[in-house]
């Protein structure tokens, strides 16, 4: 809908944001209540760049493999699968928590 037609105060002036599903049907995309777009990933996802900063917390239900060059989390970090860090580095300035293995070639 097009406010505009309704309304001319800047300030009242919205729009709606939408994304393809699975299904082919568009879906809006919603925020959080601090203006936060959740994402949530069903599949694999590869991270290759040459760094990742993560702000906030990470939950990952599956296996992870990063290999960036460095890796900062702010944040924490839970894991309930394996996870395989080949990073340079890794610096976490929060809490990690691991339910099963962590294996990483590089030593701390």
């Amino acid at each position: 809908m097009n406010n505009l037609v309704f309304n001319t105060e800047a300030e009242q002036l919205k729009t709606s944001i939408y994304a393809q599903a699975p299904d082919s049907s568009f879906q809006a995309i919603q925020s959080d209540a601090d203006g936060n777009i959740g994402v949530a990933v069903g599949n694999a996802v590869t991270i290759a760049n040459n760094s990742l900063t993560v702000a906030g917390s990470v939950t990952v239900g599956n296996a992870v493999t990063i290999a960036n060059d460095s890796l900062t989390v702010a944040g924490s970090v839970t894991v309930g699968n394996a996870v395989t860090i080949a990073n340079n580095s890794l610096t976490v300035a929060g809490s990690v928590t691991v339910g099963n293995a962590v294996t990483s070639p590089t030593t701390a």
